[in-house]
């Protein structure tokens, strides 16, 4: 028996996918949605740490960004004991 390497058929090439659109937003009151009390406290503490990471950067970025070495080391050694 003799296997062809060239296949009678070409592949199908695939078509490009059309974007749709996002549905917009209805007025409807049941399509609000509103956090409870713990999302909004996510939704503050993912913010507050979002602000607190671009004062590092730009504190490192400007070399005036200070390692406390002694909270370094607890952190340090709190791994270690977390791994072994």
């Amino acid at each position: 028996m003799r296997i062809d390497p060239k296949p009678p058929v070409p592949p199908v090439a695939a078509k490009p996918v059309r974007e749709q659109a996002a549905p917009k937003a209805q007025e409807d009151p049941a399509a609000v949605v509103e956090l409870s009390g713990a999302g909004v406290a996510a939704d503050a503490a993912r913010r507050s740490s979002e602000a607190r990471v671009s004062e590092i950067r730009v504190q490192i970025e400007r070399g005036t960004y200070q390692v406390d070495m002694e909270k370094l080391a607890a952190r340090l050694a709190e791994q270690e004991l977390i791994l072994t």
